[in-house]
Order: structure tokens, then sequence, then C-alpha cells
């Protein structure tokens, strides 16, 4: 299976690499775009009320299999570490209907701590440019990634591999680069 590129030096499967270090004047703002909405159970929302004046952790599944429910499982295991770390929201967005996610995420016991997002038209999924088109699957799908957020700017993502890995993606590896962050803010 291919999957979407991303620029050169934002990817690679060796974790002590940063997967995506999105410098100052690279940043982007993904509040921007005011015509992107997506789905939770709250409702449609656009995306500057879902980010802005927070900071979030977002995860991406590509599709509703085992690893999806692994990594879910360690965003709900982290999700202490997570909010002391400062992050307010924890956000899992998939290419799919919003009753699909919320069912999907009830199973497993994370609704209370992981929100669902429905990216029901792809849009949020094509400007994060982490979309997948699989030849054996007429919808669109997302790679397997996580970010982290800040105030609607994002600033930092992993990117994963293959569908398969959970390495760069999970809890774990997003708590490393919140402390990465802090390291370079202290000095």
């Amino acid at each position: 299976m291919a999957y979407a590129t991303i620029p050169a030096g934002h990817r690679s499967s060796d974790l002590r690499q940063e997967v995506c270090n999105i410098g100052l004047n690279r940043r982007r703002d993904l509040t921007l775009r005011g015509d992107i909405k997506v789905s939770t159970t709250e409702g449609p929302q656009r995306l500057s009320t879902l980010l802005k004046g927070h900071v979030s952790a977002i995860f991406g599944l590509p599709d509703l299999g085992s690893v999806c429910g692994n990594q879910v499982a360690s965003f709900m295991e982290s999700a202490d570490a997570l909010k002391a770390a400062g992050v307010k929201k924890i956000l899992c967005v998939s290419v799919n209907k919003p009753s699909v996610v919320d069912r999907w995420l009830k199973e497993r016991g994370a609704e209370n701590i992981v929100q669902g997002v429905a990216d029901d038209t792809g849009a949020f999924t094509r400007m994060l440019g982490v979309n997948v088109n699989d030849p054996e699957r007429p919808q669109l799908r997302c790679q397997r990634f996580a970010a982290i957020v800040d105030d609607g700017i994002l600033v930092k993502m992993r990117v994963e591999d293959s569908p398969g890995d959970l390495k760069a993606s999970n809890a774990d590896a997003l708590l490393g680069l919140l402390e990465d962050m802090k390291t370079l803010k202290a000095a």
C-alpha cells in the first residue's frame, strides 16, 4: 500500500529522530480554513472552535482495526500524563461517520477520555497531508499519525511509515515530544 508523501526530512522510522518538526516559519494555523468542519459528539464544529485556546493531542486512525485499538489504549493509559504536560483535549480523528467513531470509542471505554472526531468529508485529513487513497478501498483514509496543536497551531506531528506500525504515533511518543518542547522552552 502506498502512503501519501510528506516533504523530505519529515518521515523516519528512527524514533530518535523527530519525524516532523515544524519550524517557526513553517507552523500551520489549522484554524484559518473556516470552511473545514468535523463532527464530534457535540455535532459539527469548525476547527477554530475545536482547537483554539488550548493544547490538543490529536491522533489519526487509518481504520478501526486492532492496531488502532492499541493506539487508543495508549492514549487512555497516558491521559493523566498528557494532561499534566498541558494537554487539555485528546482528539481521535477518523475518516468515518460520527456514529461509527462514537460507537467504536464507546466499545473501548474511551468516550470520556478521548474525544472522537469524525472527518466525514476527509477535508481535515487532506489539509494535514495525511490522506491515503487506496485503490482497493473506495473511501479516503488517513495515515496513522499523532500531533500536538497549541491554540490552533500545528506544532509537532509524527506519521507512521506503515499502517501496521505504532511507534511514532502512540501516546508515549507524543509525551516525549511534549517533554522535548518543554526542555527547549527552558533553555
